[in-house]
């Protein structure tokens, strides 16, 4: 099945870290553990549908909204 990693900074901005195949939703999750980063966190993905966000926090930048 094939995935996309994608690193979030505090503004909720993504950045595409690797895309690939993976036996299943575990061993994509556990790829994108060794990516983790203060500060930062991490948004795994099978095709459209999210499984799951890793680390950091997630608010979103109010500032940016306006």
């Amino acid at each position: 099945m094939l995935y996309r990693i994608y690193t979030l900074t505090d503004h909720d901005e993504g950045k595409l870290l690797a895309q690939g195949e993976f036996g299943d939703d575990a061993s994509a999750l556990e790829f994108a553990k060794d990516y983790l980063r203060d500060g930062y966190a991490a948004e795994v993905w099978r095709e459209e549908r999210l499984v799951e966000r890793l680390g950091g926090r997630f608010d979103l930048d109010l500032m940016a909204l306006r």
